[in-house]
């Protein structure tokens, strides 16, 4: 799927279609209406959103707020003005970002100075939408503090209007609806809103604040009754109209496939093999220009140019998948990024792409997009995610699996004291999401600089610890762990003072300063998922004894568990770590609980165990 659709839902539903900024704190923006209204121009379905917004300076001295209003080439911006009359001339210039090859995002941007505290200005300007499926969530929040926000909907007789509510629950709105001719207006209100947009790691505001999700089924014309997105059939046959479109000539890959799978047994063994050679050897970029958001490029095409985006590489393998024989099918799905499921026939459900092939029966989801994933193992951010395969006029739902590997970074390790060092060996081994993306960071490294990239890594960036690789890293054996083997010594980890040594064998510190701010206002999105272990055995030496181990940790909630403890067993102290994030999203009223556990965390580490001489 297009990422024009995921680009335009983060900027659009984080901003209410209009990012509106000044230094924070410095506006209060007084009023802000949003009237979305339905009309037909030559025959053909519109939609108008039309925007007024009161801002009021609350800082002595002068402040400039500007506003960026996003729209591409299924909508335009219209009537941009200043306190009702004073025209205003927007800038308009292209949205560009890393990653995106080619888009149709443009941005349209008008400000103005507001010099003295208490002064206001009032903007107001049309967004026009040429095509209603492209219709945006509407939000009421905005970059600042509001203190009233405002929807209203206005739906004519002739119009069949699903309006989807979304995260309303836990919020104090107001909800009213009123019958004027033959006009329904829809009224949706919230007061004294406070702004949580500059905030870093904030979830997608999709996921925690009301919006409204407007999606036209029908429209009566001329007493005909024109079908839009009544559910998700008629999602499916929007999508699968594009489809049709794609123009695919397949047999340009004969050959190519032939060679691919020439010395392949197994049906998994074809299939994981041309997987691979297309995450291997076509480059993914981001093509958001128009229709070729949301349609995919022809399979010989983006064989040709060696890139493509999600669409067009899961175009490309499901035709290599068809010529080796396979039941292979295009999917659109939605990241984790999103909220939605498939109960809402609306294109704000699907952010992505992959290929579904049916192997011994059985679905299997491959996105090659994810570099260095292997053939069972999916990347996080789709497993659990409802998908929409194809199956020619008609389709499946299904539901993503967990894939065979979970996500884990293990880190076994031996040492002895020696001198008043940690000297040992080690092996740091990756699986699931943690392996695809350590690999997928050392293969943008040059060769020579890859094996300096993995001892920094394993040490933390600690120049008091020095790292050496036993092993070739730049092999990877895909369907397997990432493996690195080590030898290792840590010179500021064991301290002798008067007949004690006090010894610490943590080198990584996971969450040790990941304490929230008690003034924050957003939930916080943790971007370290999966689990952390760390199996580490200490050697005591002869002639010492253990005088003290740091007591264990355990915590057990729905955002973290922990387990952290050392052990004394003969001759030898273990020492046990292991962090697993169950959810990602920590809500506000788990804030103190939250941080009262990282100080737990933080306080082990800071905890030392002590020998005794004899």
């Amino acid at each position: 799927m297009s990422l024009l659709l995921g680009f335009c839902m983060f900027f659009c539903t984080s901003m209410a279609t209009v990012n509106c900024a000044t230094d924070e704190k410095e506006v209060l923006i007084t009023s802000m209406i949003q009237k979305l209204e339905f009309f037909s121009e030559k025959g053909k379905l519109q939609a108008k959103l039309s925007v007024t917004k009161e801002y009021k300076s609350v800082s002595t001295s002068t402040v400039n707020v500007f506003c960026n209003v996003f729209f591409d080439s299924n909508s335009e911006v219209k009537k941009i003005r200043r306190n009702k009359r004073k025209k205003v001339e927007p800038i308009i210039s292209d949205y560009t970002s890393e990653g995106i090859f080619h888009s149709d995002l443009k941005i349209c941007h008008f400000e103005h100075s507001i010099e003295n505290k208490g002064d206001e200005v009032k903007f107001s300007y049309e967004k026009i939408f040429t095509d209603t499926k492209f219709l945006d969530p509407l939000y009421f929040l905005d970059m600042y503090d509001v203190s009233y926000s405002e929807i209203v909907i206005v739906k004519p007789e002739w119009l069949d209007l699903n309006l989807v509510r979304w995260n309303f629950e836990g919020f104090d709105l107001s909800i009213g609806e009123e019958a004027k001719g033959d006009k329904i207006f829809y009224r949706y209100s919230q007061k004294d809103l406070v702004s949580n947009l500059l905030e870093d790691n904030t979830p997608r505001n999709s996921k925690i604040y009301p919006h409204i999700i407007p999606i036209v089924k029908s429209y009566t014309k001329n007493d005909k009754t024109v079908n839009m997105m009544k559910d998700v059939s008629d999602l499916y046959s929007w999508y699968s109209s594009l489809v049709k479109e794609i123009g695919n000539e397949n047999s340009e890959l004969k050959d190519l496939v032939a060679s691919v799978i020439s010395d392949k047994n197994s049906d998994s063994e074809k299939v994981a093999a041309l997987f691979y050679w297309v995450q291997d050897n076509i480059r993914y970029v981001a093509f958001e220009y128009g229709i070729m958001g949301f349609r995919p490029e022809a399979c010989q095409n983006v064989l040709y140019d060696k890139f493509g985006d999600c669409k067009g590489m899961a175009n490309l393998l499901k035709e290599m998948l068809i010529i080796a024989g396979f039941d292979a099918r295009l999917s659109w799905i939605g990241t984790n990024d999103l909220p939605y499921d498939y109960s809402i026939p609306s294109l704000v459900v699907d952010n992505h792409m992959i290929c579904t092939v049916v192997l011994d029966g059985k679905d299997v989801f491959l996105d090659p997009t994810e570099k260095h994933s292997d053939l069972y193992n999916y990347g996080s951010r789709i497993v659990g995610r409802p998908i929409l395969i194809e199956e020619g006029d008609s389709y499946r739902v299904e539901k993503v699996p967990n894939g065979v590997r979970p996500d884990v970074e293990n880190r076994n390790q031996t040492f002895i004291i020696e001198e008043e060092k940690l000297v040992g060996s080690g092996a740091l081994t990756f699986s699931g999401d943690r392996k695809t993306r350590i690999l997928s960071i050392a293969s943008g490294i040059y060769k020579e600089e890859k094996v300096d990239f993995i001892k920094q890594y394993i040490r933390n960036g600690d120049k008091n610890i020095l790292v050496s690789l036993s092993e070739d890293v730049g092999n990877e054996s895909r369907g397997k762990d990432f493996e690195v083997n080590y030898s290792i010594t840590i010179n500021n980890r064991v301290v002798n003072l008067a007949g004690e040594l006090y010894v610490n064998p943590e080198i990584d510190y996971p969450f040790k300063e990941a304490t929230i701010k008690k003034d924050r206002i957003s939930p916080y999105k943790i971007s370290a998922e999966g689990i952390d272990i760390n199996k580490t055995t200490i050697q005591i030496p002869e002639g010492w004894t253990v005088n003290y181990l740091p007591e264990k940790v355990t915590i057990n909630s729905d955002n973290l568990k922990v387990s952290m403890s050392f052990e004394e067993v003969g001759q030898v102290i273990n020492y046990y770590r292991e962090i697993e994030i169950r959810n990602d999203i920590i809500l506000p009223e788990n804030f103190e609980s939250w941080n009262s556990a990282i100080s737990s965390i933080a306080a082990f580490y800071s905890d030392q165990i002590i020998l005794s001489k004899n």
